[in-house]
C-alpha cells in the first residue's frame, strides 16, 4: 500500500524537485524510463539556456534538431488540452509529467499544478522549464508509491496509462486498473480525469505504421504477441476499465495524426455519417522519428470509414474525459470537431476551427492568442492579410478527393487537367473583373489567393469556398493561382507508395498550366515561384527542420543491424557529404 504523502516530500534547492523522504527507502534513480543520456543533457542544456521558455515560445521551437528535441519542444504538444473547455481555476495533478511539455502549458493555464515524475533527471528538466513559474511544482516518485487526497479537479494521465504493467508492481491485468484507481483518488467528487493513449486499433497502424512503443508494425492489432511491453487499448476496452474504476461518466475525442501533436480533434457529438469529418484530417500520418510504409492511401480510407460510421473507432489517438459526477460541464461538448493550426505559422496566425452544432451546424474560427488584433491583421506589412470569420457549414467532399483518387488512373494527368479546367471557370466566375495583367493574364480578385482543392466543398448543386484565411494585398495573376494550387493540393498530394510519373516537379507543373495557357513559360513559372516564396515568407517563421528529412531517407539502412553505429557515424560526417547522401538516398528511395 503506498504510504508517502506529497506533503512529506522534501524540497531540494539544486535541483527545485521535491524529493521522498528518505525514511521511505525510495531511490529516486531507481526509475528507468529515459530517452537518452546525451539527449536529455540537451534538453536540460536548453531549457537552462534559452531566455523564453513559454509553451508557445519561437525561440524553443527554434532549438529543435531532432525527434527527441521535437517531441519535448513542440508547441502542439498541449493541443489536445486547446479543445476542452476547462476551468481556469482548477488545482491540477499531473501524472507522469515527462520533461515538462505539458506541465509548462498547464502551469501557463490554470491556478496550480502537481506534477509527479519517476525519473529525477526528466523531473529537473521539466522543474527547469516551469522555473519562472511559482505555482508549478515537480515531485520525483513512481505514481504507485504515493497515497494521494482527494484535493484536485483535474487528474491528467497523458501518454502514461499505457504503462502501468511495465512501472507499476502491480500484476499486469490489475496494474491498469490501480492507476486508474489512483488517480480518482486525488479527485474531487466533481473533478475530472484526462487520459490521452494511442487507439489500439487506429488507421495509422493498419496502413504501415509501426506501432509507437514497440516499433513493430501490426503489434497492437496483433494484441502485442511479442511480450511485455506498454500496452494500447481500443475504445470499448478503455470504457470498461473506466467502469471498473468507478468512472460512470466520460466522453471520447479523437485524435489525429495522435494525441501528441493532435491538428484535428473530434468529439462524439453527432452521426459522422453525416458531417464528413474526413474533411478535417490531413494526410499523410507522417511519423518524425523515423521511416514507415504506406499500404493504403489513409485519405480515401478516412473517407470510407467517414461515410460507413467508423472513423471515431479507428482514430489513431484517443484522449478522454472521465467523472464520477454526471454534471460536469466538461463532459458536454457543444462542437463535433476542431483543427488546430500552429507553427511553423507565426504566432499571430495560430488558430482554431471548430464545427459547431448550436444553433445549427456552422463553423467557428478563432485566433489562439487573444492578445493579437482581431480581424484583418497585417503587422508586419506583409503581402497578404490574415482575417478569421464564422461560416456556414457545407455538405459534401472536398475537391482534393478527387485528386487523390486521380493518381490511381494511367491517365491521371488527364485527368488533373480535367479538374483544372472546372476550378480555373470557377475562379474567373468568382473572382475576375475582366482586368489583365501586362502579359495578358487574368488579375483575380485578392481573396482568390486561398481558393484551392483543399479549401473547396463539391456540394450538392456547386462548388462552395470554405476556409477562406487569407487575402492578397492586391488582385493577383490568374496562373499564380494556379500554381499555387498545383503545387499544394497536387504535388502535395503525391501519396508515398503510389508511383506516379510526375517526374520533374517544375516540368510537371508548367505541363498543366499550359493546358490553361499554352504560352506559359519557364520565367513566368520562375516569377510564380517567387511570389510563392514571398507569401510563405510572410506567415511562417525559418526553422530548420532537415532533420526530419534525415529521418525519412536514412529508412533505406533501417534494416541493417549496424543502424545504430551507421547513425552515429552519419551524424558526424560535415553536413557538405550529409547533403550528398541524402541526396542519394532520395534517388534509390
Amino acid at each position: 500500500m503506498p504510504t508517502q504523502h506529497l506533503s512529506d516530500f522534501k524540497y531540494e534547492q539544486s535541483s527545485g524537485v521535491y524529493l521522498p523522504p528518505l525514511s521511505s527507502g525510495h531511490s529516486v534513480r531507481e526509475f528507468a524510463y529515459t530517452d537518452g543520456d546525451s539527449t536529455e543533457k540537451y534538453l536540460l542544456h536548453a531549457m537552462e539556456t534559452l531566455d523564453n521558455l513559454s509553451y508557445d515560445s519561437e525561440e524553443l521551437f527554434k532549438a529543435i534538431k531532432d525527434w527527441p528535441s521535437y517531441y519535448h519542444f513542440g508547441p502542439g504538444r498541449a493541443n489536445i488540452f486547446k479543445s476542452l473547455d476547462l476551468f481556469p481555476d482548477s488545482k491540477v495533478l499531473e501524472l507522469g509529467s515527462g520533461c515538462g511539455a505539458i506541465s509548462r502549458y498547464l502551469g501557463e493555464k490554470f491556478k496550480s499544478v502537481d506534477s509527479i515524475e519517476g525519473s529525477f533527471m526528466r523531473a529537473r528538466i521539466g522543474r527547469t522549464r516551469c522555473r519562472d513559474l511559482e505555482n508549478v511544482r515537480l515531485f520525483c516518485s513512481n505514481i504507485d508509491r504515493i497515497a494521494f487526497e482527494p484535493v484536485y479537479d483535474i487528474v491528467t494521465l497523458i501518454g502514461v496509462w499505457e504503462y502501468a504493467s511495465v512501472y507499476m508492481e502491480q500484476a499486469c491485468q490489475d496494474a491498469f486498473l490501480s492507476l486508474f484507481n489512483s488517480a480518482k483518488s486525488a479527485l474531487k467528487s466533481d473533478g475530472v480525469l484526462i487520459i490521452a493513449i494511442e487507439n489500439k486499433i487506429g488507421l495509422k497502424y493498419w496502413t504501415g505504421s509501426p506501432e509507437d512503443h514497440t516499433g513493430k508494425l501490426y503489434d497492437s492489432i496483433h494484441g502485442y504477441p511479442r511480450g511485455k511491453s506498454a500496452v494500447t487499448f481500443s475504445k470499448n476496452e478503455i470504457a470498461g476499465y473506466l467502469y471498473d474504476a468507478g468512472f460512470k461518466y466520460f466522453h471520447f475525442y479523437h485524435c489525429f495524426p495522435d494525441y501528441k501533436f493532435a491538428s484535428t480533434v473530434i468529439s462524439d457529438v453527432g452521426q459522422e455519417n453525416e458531417m464528413y469529418l474526413h474533411n478535417w484530417v490531413a494526410i499523410p500520418f507522417r511519423i518524425l522519428s523515423g521511416p514507415r510504409e504506406y499500404n493504403i492511401h489513409e485519405g480515401l480510407a478516412l473517407r470510407t470509414l467517414s461515410k460507413a460510421g467508423l472513423l471515431r473507432e479507428f482514430a489513431n489517438s484517443l484522449v478522454i474525459v472521465a467523472s464520477q459526477d454526471d454534471v460536469n460541464a466538461v463532459l458536454k461538448p457543444d462542437w463535433v470537431a476542431k483543427k488546430i493550426t500552429g507553427y511553423p505559422r507565426r504566432r499571430e496566425y495560430h488558430c482554431i476551427t471548430t464545427l459547431k452544432t448550436n444553433p445549427n451546424m456552422h463553423i467557428e474560427k478563432v485566433r489562439i492568442h487573444s492578445d493579437e488584433p482581431s480581424g484583418s491583421n497585417r503587422p508586419r506589412g506583409e503581402v497578404v492579410n490574415h482575417s478569421v470569420n464564422d461560416a456556414p457549414w457545407h455538405p459534401g467532399d472536398l475537391l482534393i478527393f478527387d485528386v487523390y483518387e486521380a493518381f490511381f488512373y494511367n491517365d491521371f494527368r488527364d485527368r488533373i487537367k480535367g479538374l483544372l479546367s472546372i476550378y480555373y471557370k470557377e475562379l474567373l466566375t468568382r473572382f475576375s473583373k475582366g482586368d489583365i495583367d501586362d502579359s495578358g493574364y487574368p488579375l483575380l480578385e485578392p481573396v482568390s489567393i486561398d481558393f484551392m482543392f483543399r479549401n473547396i466543398v463539391k456540394g450538392y448543386q456547386a462548388l462552395e469556398s470554405i476556409d477562406t484565411e487569407w487575402t492578397a494585398a492586391e488582385k493577383i495573376p490568374a496562373d499564380y493561382v494556379l500554381f499555387r494550387c498545383i503545387r499544394t493540393d497536387i504535388i502535395g498530394s503525391q501519396y508515398p507508395g503510389i508511383k506516379m510519373n510526375i517526374g520533374n516537379h517544375d516540368k510537371f507543373i508548367i505541363d498543366l498550366i499550359r493546358s490553361i495557357f499554352p504560352n506559359y513559360n519557364s520565367q513566368r513559372h520562375y516569377n510564380n515561384r517567387c511570389l510563392e516564396k514571398r507569401f510563405m515568407d510572410s506567415i511562417g517563421i525559418n526553422i530548420d527542420l532537415s532533420w526530419r528529412e534525415d529521418a525519412a531517407r536514412f529508412g533505406v539502412l533501417r534494416k541493417t543491424k549496424m543502424l545504430g553505429l551507421a547513425k552515429a557515424i552519419f551524424h558526424l560526417l560535415p553536413e557538405g557529404v550529409r547533403l550528398k547522401i541524402r541526396q542519394r538516398l532520395k534517388y534509390y528511395s
